[in-house]
């Protein structure tokens, strides 16, 4: 019986981490990132994450994770906004 149960649990685990991942739309970062190319037509803007750092806990650079969502230490955002898109 608990066998039976093991696998539907790991997968309700997994899936509820994902969902509390998220904590916005991706299509919301897309855009933010979209509308931000937009007023910097011309021009390439970089932003990197903040490092891991050992002594405090980590906390994300507010405007990396505001057009990016994503949370990894060193991470870097690369916005070209001089090409056109593809």
């Amino acid at each position: 019986m608990v066998k039976k149960l093991i696998a539907p649990a790991c997968l309700f685990l997994a899936l509820t981490t994902l969902l509390a991942i998220e904590k916005e739309p991706f299509g919301e970062y897309k855009a933010r990132r979209e509308r931000l190319a937009a007023r910097i037509k011309g021009n390439v803007l970089v932003l990197r994450a903040a490092p891991d750092q050992e002594l405090v806990k980590y906390q994300q650079e507010r405007n990396f994770y505001y057009l990016t969502g994503f949370d990894q230490p060193g991470a870097i955002l690369l916005l070209d906004a001089v090409s056109d898109p593809p």
